[in-house]
């Protein structure tokens, strides 16, 4: 369920840009660009979310500040590009795959570090983003 503001331009986007955020905070700038670009409550639906952001695109919206009932609102970083996170849902909805690995190892005597350090680097030959 989406709420659209005509005469504002505000987009009260209900759980549609929520996320599971329990703090003090009520904006964007106040919790920092990686918490607010990660996925929210509704990806755990992404044909039905993927199916509303769609009709919003085609309607003319994705481009206006949205307000989810769920924090953090818009005030710098969502209000100045409303549409990178529209955009960023599109690619969660679509649960497109990035090439990204990550290596986790234990090691005592360091022969499974050396042997972790092998695998990463064939990781990178192939091209693939290291997640730090």
């Amino acid at each position: 369920m989406f709420t659209y503001l005509v005469e504002d331009g505000v987009l009260f986007s209900s759980d549609g840009f929520g996320q599971h955020y329990a703090g003090p905070e009520k904006f964007d700038d106040q919790v920092g660009t990686g918490l607010w670009c990660t996925p929210r409550i509704l990806c755990e639906y992404p044909a039905a979310l993927l199916s509303h952001i769609e009709k919003l695109i085609r309607a003319g919206g994705g481009h206006e500040p949205r307000y989810p009932h769920h924090l953090p609102g818009p005030r710098r970083h969502l209000a100045r590009e409303p549409a990178k996170i529209v955009q960023a849902y599109l690619q969660w909805c679509r649960q497109e795959p990035e090439r990204k690995a990550v290596v986790i190892y234990d090691t005592m005597w360091h022969s499974t570090e050396k042997m972790a350090e092998a695998i990463n680097a064939g990781i990178l030959a192939e091209g693939v983003a290291p997640n730090r």
